[in-house]
């Protein structure tokens, strides 16, 4: 088997490709972003293994109503229903299968998702009654279920 052909660890324990380097840039870039002007309201939660499916899943970044943090209890999976979900496309990533993630996450209550495209500079926001928005790196994305807004520019930077 040659060095293309593996399947890392990484790839193993999460079930999707290691992220690129765009892929990196674009999350912290939201989460620098989201912490900044939206820590108050919402709990930003990078890399939480969530269990709130039939099966576990960890999205780049989730976001939840603010709760009170139990210090003396870690938690290795989070069964908390986060409001909005954000995945991040990396190259090798196949979009039907970050689409299947989004129909369960919607099945089981979240409110909203987001599919980040860094290769190309867009975010499409899914909501639960089947609509998406598309916002391209020129666009401020407004979700109005969250009621969050970000200037793309910030994030494709």
């Amino acid at each position: 088997m040659n060095q293309l052909e593996e399947i890392s660890e990484y790839e193993i324990d999460r079930g999707k490709p290691p992220p690129s380097l765009f892929h990196c840039l674009a999350q912290t870039n939201l989460l620098l972003y989201l912490v900044k002007h939206y820590e108050k309201k919402y709990e930003i939660l990078p890399e939480i293994t969530q269990n709130i499916t039939e099966i576990l899943t960890t999205p780049d970044i989730g976001i939840y109503e603010k709760f009170e943090i139990d210090w003396t209890n870690e938690e290795i999976s989070f069964d908390k229903i986060p409001l909005l979900n954000i995945e991040i496309l990396t190259i090798n990533q196949s979009l039907s299968s970050v689409e299947n993630r989004i129909r369960k996450y919607f099945e089981v209550g979240v409110k909203s998702c987001w599919i980040v495209f860094p290769s190309i500079k867009l975010i499409v926001i899914y909501f639960q009654d089947g609509r998406n928005k598309v916002f391209d790196e020129n666009e401020t994305l407004k979700d109005e279920i969250l009621n969050i807004q970000i200037p793309l520019k910030e994030i494709f930077k």
